[in-house]
């Protein structure tokens, strides 16, 4: 979130997720909070001083899309139009740790306590 210099509120909004999944290919954050599916309902709003909200950008990847990679994006905020600024799937790839099963199994213990 960050207020422009027209007095508008910006919100990149992560979504509500779809039906995308990523569980054949890596491994997955355990239930109850996973595991997580995605698809391209995230979008970035505009709010105005009355409350209005317009949708500059939408359709970005809220989690595991497999068709657009995970990044930073720029928006022109009269068009809507973006273009990536960075490609995080790219550094993620090149800088790669593995995460063992036991390490994510013992931070996501007490969401299920």
């Amino acid at each position: 979130m960050t207020f422009g210099q027209d007095g508008s509120l910006y919100v990149a909004e992560g979504g509500t997720g779809g039906t995308n999944s990523t569980g054949a290919i890596c491994v997955q954050v355990p239930a109850p909070a996973g595991p997580y599916t995605g698809g391209a309902t995230a979008r970035i709003s505009r709010i105005d001083s009355k409350g209005n909200r317009t949708t500059l950008a939408g359709g970005g990847c809220s989690h595991g899309n497999p068709t657009l990679p995970n990044g930073i994006v720029g928006v022109d905020t009269h068009t809507g139009a973006w273009k990536y600024v960075t490609d995080l799937s790219v550094f993620n790839a090149e800088h790669r740790r593995p995460i063992p099963i036991a390490a994510i199994s013992k931070r996501t213990a007490n969401l299920t306590a």
